[in-house]
């Protein structure tokens, strides 16, 4: 919950701000520690798993709503953006489908994928913007495939599944 209202008070924080960059941090930290606790005191359940999910959704749809305007992306990349989007999309749309869950999966190439953009905003005045986006499209493209194979082939729903595993 404290990701959804760091979210929502990101809206209204000018990018970039000292207090811009705080609310962000505090958000990631509290996507850690959300799910650190919740293993940690056996506290996992699926609505925590779809609440984790949600606040995942709202807080990158904010933060890309807040952050893009600010970048001169290629058209290129731009596209590549919205392939993943749309990938991702048909992901959630397929697990809605056959599991009448709204939700994402909790796979360790999304985990990689979440951690690498949420640095990457701290690194926008160091790295080129170029070589940066087509970094971070290489690993949520990874990601996003991973997902999508998963969301086509699950025959039972697994929130924390960790990876696409090969079966025999």
């Amino acid at each position: 919950m404290f990701r959804i209202l760091g979210s929502i008070l990101l809206l209204f924080v000018i990018y970039p701000s000292n207090l811009f960059i705080w609310v962000y941090i505090l958000c990631g930290i509290s996507d850690i520690l959300d799910g650190w606790i919740s293993r940690k005191w056996k506290l996992q359940t699926q609505f925590g798993a779809k609440l984790d999910s949600i606040a995942d959704f709202i807080f990158i749809g904010v933060v890309l709503l807040k952050i893009i305007p600010s970048f001169h992306l290629s058209k290129m990349l731009l596209l590549w953006i919205i392939v993943i989007a749309g990938v991702r999309i048909t992901a959630i749309v397929l697990l809605f489908h056959k599991f009448h869950v709204v939700a994402g999966l909790h796979t360790y190439a999304n985990k990689v994928t979440g951690f690498t953009l949420f640095i990457a905003p701290l690194f926008f005045g160091v790295i080129n913007q170029t070589v940066l986006g087509t970094l971070l499209c290489i690993i949520a493209s990874i990601s996003g495939v991973e997902e999508f194979i998963l969301a086509c082939t699950l025959k039972e729903l697994n929130l924390n599944i960790k990876r696409l595993e090969t079966r025999k």
